[in-house]
């Protein structure tokens, strides 16, 4: 979790942290990036490495010292939509995928989305739930850049916080078969 307002995907990681250590397969877990954040519940207005000095320094030392980070799932709330959607780049078939386990798990998506920063941006295009290859400077950005596997999953702020980290930690639950099929698999 990296925005304060933001606290299903922190509550999901910390409730699934004794399960990822039996996954057998190798993680960078930042479960909350930005403890201030949600303390007080305020979002930080864009993620930069001063905003997160714990993020920082492990996404600088994987990035710099050439360690290949095969996925990077990044877990958010959105206060503005009218259901939960996913953000994919480069083609990703993780995101169709996580979409899919969504669907089968009885998960309704959005057809049109108005930009959550700004009231007067264009409506994001979305395609079955995701949109495709938005770039914003965001740390999903840099690592899609990087070459990793880059999903990034949208609650929407509006469901009671059981059923978000419901969702968010549904996904976790299949982040050892997205590994094993995206990564392994290269």
């Amino acid at each position: 979790g990296v925005h304060g307002e933001e606290p299903a995907p922190v509550v999901a990681v910390h409730s699934m942290l004794a399960e990822m250590e039996n996954w057998g397969i190798p993680l960078i877990v930042i479960p909350n990036a930005n403890p201030a954040g949600i303390v007080t519940g305020r979002r930080l207005p864009r993620w930069t490495p001063k905003d997160s000095p714990l993020a920082s320094v492990i996404f600088r030392e994987v990035l710099c010292e050439g360690q290949d980070v095969g996925l990077f799932l990044d877990l958010h709330e959105d206060d503005r939509a009218p259901g939960p959607y996913l953000f994919g780049h480069n083609g990703s078939v993780a995101a169709v995928e996580i979409r899919n386990l969504l669907y089968a798990s009885g998960v309704e998506f959005p057809a049109e989305l108005q930009s959550w920063w700004e009231t007067d941006e264009k409506k994001l295009e979305i395609d079955g739930g995701i949109v495709w290859d938005f770039e914003d400077g965001s740390i999903d950005d840099l690592m899609a850049t990087a070459g990793a596997v880059t999903v990034v999953v949208e609650t929407p702020t509006s469901w009671e916080l059981d059923r978000r980290v419901l969702l968010h930690s549904r996904i976790l639950a299949h982040v050892p078969s997205l590994y094993r099929h995206f990564v392994e698999e290269r």
